[in-house]
């Protein structure tokens, strides 16, 4: 690198030169970017019903200026990421035999998922052959190379590293999955070692005293120094990605944990751990989790570095660590397995005696399969760390196991790869490899990849025969009507007719068949499918009473489209509420050949709703108006305003008949105020009286009132003399101020919605004998613990606790903790707390996919969103407690209670209807269990939770966003 001291690293990528980083690291304090993307979210969380509250544990910390703009440009690409992932499962389901991938390389060994669960999608038949094996060798000398870590894949590609230590060189290789084919992605005159990591569009490796940063798509590189070769150089364990950064292990430095900014290829920061980084690191509720050689466990704040807590552990960590739900899973040499719990301070919470763990662990969501050094492999209780049965494999475990379906595939050092049945410990299936597997297998739905130590790769898969061609005559195309989820009647909507697999398409021809007396046809659009050169398709639409007649025609065949694209567009009108139906009748398309074919049909439908009228609010302001003493007419101005109404009539009326008020009556309109005139004259009442009058305003069946006080003036008769008055008593004198509270103020930083934050607090009492009190909360979000003490001691602990979501709306809030002490023994003492949060709470959710966001904080639904005759479902568990509210189920009565404060929701399962603050709601369908979790239709969840859903039809995602009231008091 420019500038530095040392070697200048050698870089070589397939299509560029190596190019020097040339920016200077930038230090920030970042958001937890689990508040805005999916693609870089810190945990696929494996956290059930059972533990939902911990979720509240992985958002914290203050937020800038700049890294709120670093945050929105990644928003942006995660998105655009997601719509093509969508794309590419819709391709899957149209072509049944095109690629599918596991989500293994979302796994953070392998690349992203910092919980590293090592949890694939699939796993493939078990009927398996060699089908391909690569030696990975060195291009200067051709010699074997040394393979550690394991593959993985950004869903397209096989990457692997490979090193040849003697002559200190290093390889990541690019493998064809289909027939083996190898190419080089990054070479180095330092050994790659550990497994590198994908994130955005590029991978990052570290090799030497560098880490390296290439493009996916081979066009640029660079080199990030995390440690002049005089004083060390990257650990061969393997780095994480925590989901905002990029973290890697330095070996024989003082400083052995570099955070690098992936927007910037820069370091973020140093944690100074004084010694070598052992083994991989992980990462999990804004920590990172390093294993190193003095003994000890390192909990580093991802965003600054700082080492928040420590574990001494009591023999060698022999394997890399992995989270279980909230809590640290350490595998050691001579102590088996323990559990420390993250949220606590790395509290230990159970310890399995085991022989030597070997590999990293994996878990099914609630067993921890332990391969160890003596060929046994253990399935542990993520949450009591009991033993549920043992598997003697016969040979040291060398390839860390993975599940998939109901199995665990791992590998031993002679050179089996088994496969065992993840519920009670039997082996379905044996493979014997020609070589020592290590790392861990990729599993890629219809095939497994795995690295092996003498440098082969080694791909398995069942050999297919290739399938006939379909005969030339059977329809090949299909036409598929897209229409939205719901929309407002009166409000226009548009349905597109898409082609799919069109070839050479020359002339198409359908009718679209709709109710005229439901839907109005407004107009049509010809789409991008017939718009692709400067002459586009003719298009004819002929209208006739519930039938639009289409004619496409291309003026030539050499101008025909293939493949898929929107055709035409469609423009209606809803008329009434309720489902409107769509479908395609006497469709032909012609293709190049100027053959017929009938196309497949895909019809579609859409819910038309109601338009939200908005209810009427009416105000008379102020009210209440103190004059004090008058001693001449008074005249003062009203204000009754309306909003969302229509015309109304109102009648003014005044408590006694001396207080004058204008107009008596009148009309105010929708949106308009008119402003009252009042008239005191104190000259009409009672001398040195004070008054209490009532201005009513009747309007709408509706009562508004204003209180007028005012006291009219003594006579000029003499009175008695006055009294004199008392000598004033002496103020009490205050207890003594002997309570201090470290510290003096709470100050919880930044809290994004979803995210549980405590501070721990001292009480320190400068009084020598027994002392007792309450402490309280003014607040209703602000929770606080132990609320009474009693102690001869100095000091008490105690916690304070605020839960984001249950915060009210708005971005920043301040609350009170009072201490109290028995008696007044000592002064009340109040001490401030501040949070700051988002004013709005964001769900996402995709239909089928049990993985969501809170912000973009990633979390597992024990069930993913389904469509049911027509509805989208999505479960109530999830969203509500995400909301900051509680839920509550009587299983006698399939009963849910939903309550956020002052507000309660009430709905059961199989019944269609709901309560929601003493109000009964007819739902469009009855909420269900589903793999014992109950789903309820969107349209509940805004009618309920008054949150904005937003619905995208083609891609199937959901997006809940609830606004918090700010008008409730504490």
């Amino acid at each position: 690198m420019a500038g530095e001291v040392g070697f200048e690293p050698t870089v070589t990528a397939p299509k560029a030169a190596a190019l020097p980083l040339g920016h200077s690291p930038k230090r920030y304090r970042t958001n937890d970017f689990n508040e805005w993307t999916n693609h870089v979210k810190e945990a696929n969380s494996n956290i059930g019903s059972t533990r939902l509250p911990s979720l509240a544990i992985l958002l914290f910390n203050k937020t800038n200026l700049n890294h709120v703009k670093h945050m929105c440009v990644l928003w942006v690409e995660s998105i655009m990421r997601k719509t093509a992932c969508i794309v590419v499962i819709a391709l899957m389901l149209v072509l049944p035999q095109a690629f599918v991938r596991g989500e293994l390389y979302e796994w953070p060994q392998l690349g992203k998922n910092a919980m590293r669960e090592g949890i694939a999608d699939v796993m493939p038949e078990l009927d398996l052959d060699i089908v391909w094996k690569t030696s990975i060798k060195s291009t200067e000398d051709d010699k074997i190379m040394n393979i550690e870590a394991s593959p993985i894949s950004d869903g397209e590609r096989v990457f692997i590293t490979a090193y040849d230590e003697l002559n200190s060189r290093g390889r990541i290789v690019t493998v064809d999955r289909l027939t083996g084919k190898e190419q080089t992605f990054l070479s180095s005159n330092a050994p790659f070692i550990g497994t590198p990591i994908i994130f955005d569009d590029y991978l990052y490796a570290a090799s030497g005293s560098y880490v390296y940063r290439q493009n996916l798509d081979g066009q640029s590189n660079e080199s990030i120094l995390i440690a002049p070769k005089q004083q060390g150089k990257a650990s061969e364990s393997s780095g994480v990605n925590t989901g905002s950064n990029i973290v890697f292990g330095v070996k024989e430095a003082a400083s052995n944990l570099i955070c690098i900014d992936p927007e910037y290829g820069a370091k973020n920061w140093e944690a100074d751990i004084n010694t070598a980084i052992e083994r991989d690191l992980c990462a999990w509720g804004g920590y990172v989790f390093a294993a190193a050689m003095d003994g000890q466990i390192y909990a580093v704040d991802e965003y600054t570095g700082d080492i928040a807590w420590t574990l001494k552990t009591p023999s060698r960590v022999s394997s890399s660590l992995m989270v279980y739900d909230s809590y640290l899973i350490v595998p050691f040499e001579s102590n088996g397995v323990s559990a420390f719990d993250i949220s606590d301070g790395g509290n230990e919470i159970w310890n399995t005696p085991t022989d030597t763990p070997s590999v990293l662990s994996c878990t099914d969501g609630r067993l921890i399969f332990v391969g160890t050094d003596s060929g046994k492999v253990y399935a542990i209780s993520g949450e009591t760390g009991e033993i549920e049965w043992q598997y003697e494999a016969g040979s040291e475990v060398t390839c860390a196991p993975i599940y998939a379906a109901g199995l665990i595939c791992f590998g031993c050092r002679d050179g089996n790869l088994h496969f065992v049945n993840s519920d009670i410990g039997e082996v379905q299936h044996r493979i014997m490899l020609p070589a020592v597997p290590v790392g861990q297998p990729l599993l890629e739905n219809d095939r497994i990849i795995i690295g092996c130590e003498n440098g082969l790769v080694i791909c398995l898969a069942k050999e297919e025969e290739e399938p006939e061609p379909p005969p030339k005559k059977e329809p090949v195309s299909s036409l598929k009507i897209i229409a939205p989820d719901t929309v407002e009647v009166g409000k226009e909507v548009d349905i597109a007719i898409e082609v799919f697999n069109a070839s050479k398409l020359f002339r198409s021809s359908f009718s679209l068949i709709y109710d005229s007396t439901k839907l109005e046809f407004i107009d049509a659009a010809p789409g991008s499918f017939l718009l692709a050169d400067m002459k586009p398709a003719k298009l004819d639409i002929d209208k006739m009473q519930d039938e639009l007649m289409t004619l496409v025609q291309r003026e030539s065949l050499t101008r025909c489209p293939s493949g898929s694209g929107t055709i035409v567009t469609f423009r209606f009108k809803p008329l009434v509420p309720g489902t409107h139906n769509l479908t395609i009748i006497d469709a032909t398309n012609t293709n190049e050949y100027d053959e017929d074919e009938t196309p497949l049909i895909e019809p579609d439908s859409f819910e038309a709703i109601d338009a939200t009228i908005p209810e009427v609010e009416l105000f008379l302001t102020p009210g209440y108006i103190d004059l004090g003493i008058i001693e001449e007419p008074v005249t003062e101005t009203l204000t009754l305003t309306q909003k969302n109404g229509e015309s109304e009539e109102f009648l003014v009326r005044v408590s006694d008949e001396n207080v004058e008020a204008l107009p008596k009556t009148g009309w105010i309109g929708g949106n308009d105020f008119v402003e009252i005139t009042v008239t005191i004259d104190p000259g009409l009442f009672e001398m040195d009286t004070v008054y209490t009058q009532t201005i009513s305003v009747n309007i709408a069946g509706r009562t508004l009132k204003t209180t007028i006080m005012f006291t009219t003036p003594q006579t000029d008769e003499p009175g008695p003399e006055p009294e004199p008055e008392p000598e004033p008593e002496p103020e009490p004198e205050l207890p003594p101020p002997c309570i201090e509270v470290v510290p003096e103020t709470l100050d919880f930083g930044y809290i994004p919605r979803g995210r549980e934050v405590s501070i721990d607090f001292q009480l320190e009492f400068a009084t020598d004998g027994e002392i007792s009190g309450t402490i309280e909360s003014d607040s209703r979000w602000l929770r606080v613990s132990p609320v009474t003490f009693k102690t001869r001691s100095k000091s008490v602990s105690g916690i304070a606790t605020i839960a984001a979501s249950e915060l009210p709306g708005g971005d920043k809030f301040t609350g009170y903790i009072i201490i109290k002490s028995k008696d007044n023994v000592c002064r009340e003492v109040k001490v401030v707390a501040k949070v700051e949060t988002q004013p709005k709470i964001v769900l996402e959710m995709d239909v089928g996919i049990n993985k969501a966001q809170i912000g973009s904080l990633g979390v597992t639904l024990d069930q993913p969103p389904i469509i049911r005759n027509s509805r989208t479902l999505v479960p109530i568990r999830f969203v509500s407690e995400a909301f900051g509210s509680k839920v509550q189920w009587e299983a006698s009565t399939r009963k849910i209670t939903i309550t956020r404060f002052d507000d309660t929701i009430v709905l059961w399962v199989g019944k269609r209807e709901a309560i929601i603050n003493g109000r009964r709601v007819e739902l469009d369908i009855e909420p269900s269990i589903e793999n014992g979790s109950t789903i309820v239709p969107i349209r509940f969840i805004s009618e309920s939770f008054g949150a904005v859903v937003e619905w995208f039809h083609e891609t199937k995602h959901i997006t809940i966003t609830y606004t918090p009231p700010v008008d409730f008091k504490p």
